[in-house]
């Protein structure tokens, strides 16, 4: 392999890397992502799951997620810990084996909990 050879393929790395750090970061910060975050605070803390169920309504992630996975075998996989220095906080892990990528979010739960709670009651 040349070393140009080995520049594009690093280069195709990191665009796919960058691409799956806008997903996740896309996830956490935008409210219309906020059915992922319920998913996923509503299963056990520390348990390690697929990404795409927990998105199975939101079609833009859908597919972002099904183009991304066209450049490695494997699956984007998600977690969530409580921060133990910040009462109400959480970290949120997503992880790629296959790229031995991860990207880590700290996140306030209890406002997000405060915020869900106060939408789905009004809408009812």
């Amino acid at each position: 392999m040349t070393l140009e050879q080995m520049n594009l393929e690093e280069s195709l790395e990191i665009d796919l890397e960058d691409r799956l750090s806008d997903l996740t970061a896309d996830l956490v910060a935008l409210e219309s992502n906020s059915a992922f975050l319920a998913r996923l605070f509503s299963l056990e803390s520390g348990k390690w799951v697929d990404l795409e169920p927990l998105c199975s309504e939101l079609n833009e992630i859908r597919s972002e997620i099904a183009e991304l996975k066209k450049s490695f075998q494997g699956t984007i996989r998600v977690t969530w810990l409580d921060y133990p220095d910040a009462e109400g906080f959480c970290t949120i892990v997503f992880f790629v084996a296959a790229l031995h990528w991860s990207n880590l979010a700290l996140y306030n739960q209890q406002l997000f909990f405060k915020r869900f709670y106060e939408t789905t009651s009004t809408s009812a």
